[in-house]
């Protein structure tokens, strides 16, 4: 029994370690890109389709910003959202 348990703290160990690697990843990602994304660009790296993304416009979750209809995100905000559905998805 004791062993079972060191290998699920090891695994659980792995995942965190895993899961932190991944959200350093995808901000770095982000960061190198301009201060404003498009839709395109929103949908790859929050992994969504579009019914998601316009759901989420609806919703608030995602400000665009933008002359004469052309939609743009601050990177900043996304930078946010992710955070907070990383921290959603933990719990």
């Amino acid at each position: 029994m004791k062993q079972l348990n060191l290998i699920y703290q090891s695994l659980k160990t792995i995942e965190r370690l895993l899961e932190e690697t991944l959200a350093k990843h995808e901000t770095q990602e982000l960061d190198n890109l301009n201060d404003y994304l498009d839709k395109e660009q929103v949908l790859k790296y929050f992994k969504i389709t579009d019914s998601t993304y316009y759901r989420w416009i609806a919703m608030g979750r995602l400000k665009p910003y933008g002359p004469n209809g052309a939609l743009r995100f601050k990177k900043e905000d996304l930078l946010k959202l992710m955070e907070q559905r990383r921290y959603r998805e933990r719990m």
